[in-house]
């Protein structure tokens, strides 16, 4: 298991994670929900990185992308994501952050949520 954890560390692409998802099914099977959901993160994680997110966190109700430097997401990205989500943005410059609401009802598809916001901003 820890090779397993010390190769997803270092996965860099999505080519990468799908080659190391293949080999677990090869090795194990069907992934667990706890294992869908690792794998899950370490795709966000490699989402957020070229559009330099620092972090992520879920704040009552809301996605906070915690920006290095709010210039690395363009305004166009911003503007779908806005078109994406109406009423549901919202910039906090002071803070370089990026918050997206959503309803508590669809807590349970966070991960989907948060890999698509990413994916229309690097748009």
């Amino acid at each position: 298991k820890f090779e397993i954890y010390q190769r997803l560390s270092i996965v860099k692409t999505e080519s990468e994670l799908q080659d190391l998802i293949d080999e677990l099914i090869d090795r194990f099977g069907e992934p667990t929900q706890f294992v869908k959901n690792l794998l899950e993160i370490v795709r966000i994680k490699n989402l957020a990185r070229p559009i330099k997110i620092l972090a992520i966190s879920d704040s009552n109700g809301a996605i906070d992308f915690t920006l290095e430097d709010r210039l690395a997401i363009s305004i166009d990205a911003i503007s779908n994501l806005q078109q994406q989500f109406p009423h549901e943005v919202e910039m906090i410059p002071r803070e370089n952050l990026l918050r997206v609401k959503y309803k508590f009802s669809e807590r349970k598809n966070l991960l989907n949520r948060i890999e698509k916001i990413l994916k229309i901003l690097q748009a």
